[in-house]
């Protein structure tokens, strides 16, 4: 998968890092772009845990929440998560265009399936 860089916020730990090549640090620093590994999040769930686990998924992603959760809202996996803490970018940072009122409708799936989504901002 092809990641940007954000080579500019020595300060911020370089946060505006992102699968968007449209991000602000992004194009400020030139669309420096690399490969990473990376994993679905549902096959994460579905092959690593059973339901006496007890789950938290930490979501600071810059953007691709937006493009993440209404697949992890209709997964049969996500009901093993207990807790989500997710820090909520723009959604223009998202890639297919999920609306506000998307991200709050899988929320609300999710909330009914047991996870627990409380408030979380991280400085970093």
């Amino acid at each position: 998968t092809s990641f940007f860089l954000d080579t500019v916020n020595v300060d911020k730990n370089f946060w505006g890092s992102s699968l968007s090549s449209t991000h602000a640090d992004v194009q400020a620093s030139g669309k420096v772009k690399v490969t990473v590994p990376t994993i679905n999040l549902n096959r994460l769930l579905y092959e690593s845990t059973i339901p006496a686990d007890w789950v938290i998924v930490k979501m600071d992603i810059e953007g691709a929440e937006w493009d993440i959760l209404p697949c992890m809202a209709q997964s049969l996996s996500s009901s093993t998560v207990d807790a989500l803490y997710m820090e909520v970018h723009p959604a223009s940072w998202g890639m297919i265009g999920t609306t506000e009122q998307g991200l709050e409708a899988a929320k609300q799936v999710l909330m009914a399936k047991g996870v627990q989504i409380p408030s979380y901002f991280s400085e970093t």
